[in-house]
């Protein structure tokens, strides 16, 4: 049952991504929701399905900003390797370690895109600024965000038909 929940989870957010997230962009940074569901995925449902949901949302996110085809399928993949696999060593219930966390995996990502993007393009005068901002605005919005999701999946919902 917290698999078929986590796939309607996983659809909706592909459809907030799409719509509701550039209406939040500050700065031309869109918010990355894909993040934090994907980390969430790896803490609390079992690798193997988390890995099929981390490579398609890769996926779908590829197919939005198709430049670099590839990137957010394989770097998903290896944060849930990385979530699933160290996850149990982290206290989840303080605030510092969930903003450290998140810190530190929303500079990796960005950072590689950053690297990216610099191989393909010749023209990335203030790009650097950009990217560091996005990593604070992320990493604030991916708190907040697996804040909620965790929150709602404790919520139990029942149906008295």
């Amino acid at each position: 049952m917290k698999i078929f929940k986590y796939i309607i989870w996983a659809v909706l957010l592909i459809y907030f991504q799409i719509l509701i997230a550039p209406k939040l962009s500050v700065l031309a940074i869109v918010p990355n929701f894909f993040l934090p569901f994907i980390i969430f995925l790896g803490i609390y449902s079992e690798f193997r399905f988390s890995v099929h949901i981390a490579f398609f949302f890769g996926l779908a996110l590829d197919l939005l900003y198709p430049q670099l085809l590839g990137f957010n399928a394989i770097i998903f993949v290896i944060i849930i390797f990385l979530t699933t696999k160290y996850h149990n060593s982290l206290n989840k219930d303080k605030f510092i370690i969930v903003l450290l966390s998140m810190l530190l995996i929303n500079l990796s990502y960005y950072f590689l895109l950053w690297f990216l993007n610099t191989l393909y393009n010749t023209n990335t005068v203030g790009f650097f600024g950009i990217v560091m901002f996005g990593i604070l605005y992320n990493t604030i919005i991916s708190v907040l965000f697996l804040y909620l999701i965790s929150f709602t999946d404790k919520v139990k919902f029942y149906f008295d038909v």
